[in-house]
């Protein structure tokens, strides 16, 4: 799907905002997030002690396609001797606990960890890039801002920021408008979505 008009996305999120602030209860496909305590740490679950209810710990598996990244760096980060450690974990809920889709670890004290997100619109002004993520939040990359891809040492462009892309942003303060806004200091392209050449069959 593209975007047509930011002003016309603008709208359309304004008005679906009430709504978007319910989706990751009410849909069983929704990436949920929480930030934590690491209590096991092993290459197929973590068991993750929230921050917000310290009364019970939650079990997420991983997957061959989970991101495992550093919280300062973005770069693959490995999970071997993190108990303890803080976490900020993305997933996806489930009956048996969850399917993890990023975890970043090795939050330093009074840190704020970058944050995953799924690109659903992407909208190019000269020079700036305004990114409509899966949690309704509208980023904007500006030109210099500093992209790197996640698996190699090579240099990232917004251009290789397209609709289905995972990012993980170091983002400003929200604003308080709806849609919320913010602006990113930094970005990790974790995984490419499909190229522009092929949105249209």
């Amino acid at each position: 799907m593209k975007c047509f008009l930011p002003s016309l996305v603008t709208i359309l999120l304004a008005t679906a905002a009430p709504m978007m602030t319910l989706t990751p209860q009410a849909d069983k496909n929704a990436v949920h997030s929480l930030s934590g305590v690491i209590l096991i740490d092993d290459m197929e679950i973590v068991e993750i002690v929230p921050v917000k209810d310290k009364s019970k710990s939650v079990i997420i598996r991983l997957t061959s396609e989970t991101y495992v990244a550093d919280a300062v760096s973005g770069k693959p980060a490995s999970l071997i001797n993190r108990k303890n450690d803080n976490v900020a974990a993305y997933y996806k809920p489930g009956k048996n606990g969850g399917e993890a889709i990023a975890l970043i670890i090795n939050i330093p004290e009074d840190y704020l960890p970058p944050v995953y997100a799924k690109v659903m619109c992407v909208i190019r002004n000269s020079g700036q890039l305004s990114v409509v993520t899966d949690t309704g939040i509208i980023v904007t990359i500006n030109e210099g801002t500093p992209i790197e891809p996640f698996l190699t040492r090579g240099g990232a462009s917004m251009d290789d920021v397209t609709e289905n892309a995972d990012l993980l942003l170091w983002n400003q303060a929200l604003t308080t408008s709806i849609p919320a806004r913010t602006t990113a200091n930094k970005a990790v392209l974790l995984s490419n979505g499909k190229s522009e050449s092929n949105e249209e069959e």
